[in-house]
């Protein structure tokens, strides 16, 4: 059986894997290329929540956050979120590792009220 490679887009720089060898700095400026949802990804997977937390959280499927993670460990240069917590383990984590529920709400009201508008846009549009 054969694998496909996924297809390359436009802004994915990283074309070598991370290797346990690499340095902190050169992981790190991998981390730096994150955006959005994949950074929130990225931080809540080290520090241990689950897939599904992180769905309910970011109000994303799981046919979103398959992708979010596919996009993720395409940038880091790694095959799998298992990978990922290997190599970036020994990078230092956030001095603040609890996640701030004020945060989380914050952005569950931000997304929430972007979806209303949206629906609200292609009702009157449709």
């Amino acid at each position: 059986m054969f694998r496909l490679k996924p297809p390359r887009f436009a802004g994915d720089e990283t074309d070598a894997p991370a290797l346990l060898t690499d340095s902190a700095e050169a992981l790190q400026a991998r981390v730096e290329g994150l955006t959005g949802d994949e950074r929130y990804i990225y931080q809540w997977l080290r520090e241990c929540y689950s897939e599904r937390w992180i769905m309910e959280t970011l109000l994303i499927s799981k046919t979103r956050y398959r992708e979010l993670s596919a996009s993720l460990c395409r940038k880091l240069g790694v095959a799998n979120t298992r990978a990922m917590l290997r190599i970036y383990g020994q990078l230092d984590a956030p001095k603040d590792r609890c996640v701030r529920t004020q945060e989380i709400d914050a952005y569950i009201e931000t997304r929430t009220e972007q979806e209303i508008q949206a629906a609200l846009r292609q009702k009157e549009g449709g």
